[in-house]
Formats: structure tokens, C-alpha cells, sequence
């Protein structure tokens, strides 16, 4: 009797081991995959294309399509390089950068207002008051400029004008930089005494 129940067991758990095999593992949990390789009817033909490439196919031929996202990507690593630099007070090549920056991005880049306005900080604290001033005044004329680079915009070429001696544009600045951002974190320092 012993033998029999060993022998079943046996048959049973052979049985059971290999309808389990058989199955796959979970198969609501891990989907098939798609391939990413899978060929697309046109009305011309059949073409062949590759999700994630960066071509297009154009009638017989392949365009490749520009690098847009590495040089934003580039653009952004070398403003954060140069806003570390500035952070470690090495104002000259911190500048240098936003320069070189500057001249890169296009207009219509929404890093370009950031690049600008630390051009004119580093202007700024390098006592190229003028320079600065030209920076700021231009920056603050924009349209589209993000309302958070405008804020701080406004308050710097206020204490530009100051430093400048020109204290009704600097009043003017900060009267507008007030009517514009009203609960700003930058009030206490929206005027002359700040910078003296």
C-alpha cells in the first residue's frame, strides 16, 4: 500500500510540476512585449520604421531630425556650471559663461530671460553698472518674460539706477516692481537703502 501511495504521489506531483511548466508565469502581470521594430503600411508601399529613432522616413529617403533635446540639455548643464560658478563668487567666469550662453540660445528660449538676467548680475556685482543697466532695462522691456525673472529684474536694475546715481529712474523701477508684484519676497528690499 506504502508503494502505491508513493508511486501516485510521484505521478501526481509530475503531473502537477509539468501543468505548471507549461503556464506562463503570470501572464495578466507581464504583458507580451511589442516589438519596437514593426513595419507600417503606407499607401505607397510598406516601410519599415523604428519607434524612439530620431529619422523620418521621406518618401525613398531618411531625414535625420535635429538634436534638439541634448543641445537643451547641454544649454542647461552649462547655465547650472555657470550659475555655480557665480555662487562661488568667481564672477568673471561666471560671466564669461552667460555670455557665451547667450549668444547660443535662441530667442524664443525661455532660458534665455535667466541667462540675461544673470548677465546683468554679474555686471552688477562686477561694477559694470552701465553694462548692467543696458542688460536690465532691455530684459524689463520684453514681452513673455516669466513673471519671476521680471520680478528680480525689476528690484536689480532699481539698485542699478542707484548705484548710478539715478534715483528717480531707481523710484520708477520700484514703483513699478511694486505695482507688478505686490506680495513679492522682495519688498524689504525694493529701494536705495538697500544697497548702500
Amino acid at each position: 500500500m506504502k508503494k502505491y501511495s508513493i508511486i501516485l504521489f510521484g505521478l501526481l506531483f509530475l503531473s502537477v510540476n509539468t501543468a505548471f511548466s507549461q503556464r506562463p508565469v503570470r501572464g495578466s502581470v507581464f504583458p507580451e512585449k511589442q516589438k519596437t521594430d514593426t513595419p507600417v503600411e503606407t499607401t505607397n508601399s510598406k516601410v519599415a520604421t523604428r519607434r524612439f529613432e530620431d529619422t523620418i522616413a521621406v518618401g525613398n529617403s531618411t531625414v535625420k531630425l535635429p538634436q534638439q533635446q541634448s543641445t537643451a540639455t547641454n544649454t542647461t548643464d552649462e547655465f547650472e556650471k555657470a550659475t555655480t560658478l557665480f555662487n562661488n563668487q568667481k564672477y568673471v567666469d561666471a560671466g564669461e559663461k552667460f555670455n557665451q550662453l547667450a549668444t547660443l540660445l535662441k530667442a524664443d528660449d525661455p532660458l534665455i530671460y535667466e541667462v540675461q538676467f544673470m548677465q546683468g548680475e554679474c555686471a552688477s556685482v562686477l561694477g559694470q553698472l552701465d553694462k548692467a543697466e543696458k542688460i536690465l532695462t532691455m530684459l524689463s522691456t520684453k514681452k513673455n518674460i516669466p513673471p519671476g525673472v521680471m520680478e528680480r529684474a525689476l528690484v536689480r536694475l532699481g539698485h542699478v539706477f542707484c548705484g548710478l546715481g539715478k534715483t528717480d529712474q531707481a523710484t520708477k523701477a520700484f514703483a513699478r516692481f511694486r505695482q507688478e508684484f505686490p506680495a513679492s519676497q522682495y519688498n524689504a528690499v525694493a529701494n536705495c537703502d538697500s544697497v548702500k
